[in-house]
């Protein structure tokens, strides 16, 4: 297991890592996050990707950065201020 001096000397090597406060994950969201949701997912894009003739040009990944998506503050680890 590392301990504090690994600790203290990877975050020396990598300056450009940040610590970020963890964020709340809705019941909903985490228990609809299953093999037959993701399934589904896919069998729907396949689906859309032959209906349209999409090809990877045309596909996009957008990611939540920045969208709240829980009313809920969490507070931040306490290791904030290595």
């Amino acid at each position: 297991m590392a301990g504090k001096k690994w600790l203290y000397a990877f975050r020396r090597r990598n300056h450009d890592i940040t610590l970020r406060a963890p964020e709340s994950t809705s019941y909903a969201r985490a228990t609809g996050f299953n093999k037959p949701a993701v399934d589904k997912f896919y069998t729907l894009l396949d689906s859309l990707i032959q209906k349209y003739g999409l090809n990877g040009s045309r596909i996009f990944n957008c990611d939540e950065s920045g969208m709240k998506t829980v009313q809920q503050q969490n507070s931040r680890s306490p290791c904030e201020n290595w």
